[in-house]
């Protein structure tokens, strides 16, 4: 999702997602583009990787699913993920089942891999296309069957 996917706030720079905010000079991004990624990649390996996840709602997504869950009088114990967010949800999991935390969780919490990045393995881009669509059909076909009651909630939070 464009608010919760680090990866997609790099800079108001370069436009990456369709239905985000057009500037005037994303017409030129294809020139500058190659520059900027490699000052990110940079800053992702020297600076991004080191850094505690602070705490604050938005900000992380693993306090952020946590407290949602809590408010919905569930208790997560584990978070599937993607080989893409992996490294990325591990640091915040570390935040979250350490001693600073301002969401604590059991020291059992995890993140666990659940696809290879196959064409046909679980994908979050997936589901929201599927969402955005009105396709319930390929989302349960995406999704765990216990998760099928939550179609129509969880169509409420993707932008058409």
């Amino acid at each position: 999702m464009e608010d919760y996917d680090s990866d997609l706030k790099i800079t108001k720079l370069i436009r990456v997602i369709p239905n985000s905010k057009h500037f005037w000079f994303h017409k030129f991004q294809h020139f500058y583009a190659p520059l900027a990624y490699t000052t990110y990649s940079l800053f992702w390996v020297f600076i991004k990787d080191f850094v505690i996840y602070p705490p604050g709602y938005g900000k992380t997504v693993i306090p952020w699913f946590v407290r949602y869950l809590r408010d919905q009088g569930y208790e997560p114990i584990g978070l599937g993920a993607g080989i893409d967010r992996m490294k990325d949800y591990q640091n915040q999991v570390k935040y979250i089942t350490g001693p600073k935390s301002d969401t604590p969780v059991s020291p059992d919490f995890e993140v666990r891999l659940v696809d290879t990045r196959d064409g046909d393995g679980p994908s979050g881009t997936k589901v929201r296309q599927a969402l955005k669509d009105d396709d319930r059909a390929v989302f349960n076909s995406l999704m765990p069957a216990e998760l099928h009651k939550y179609y129509e909630e969880m169509k409420k939070y993707i932008d058409k």
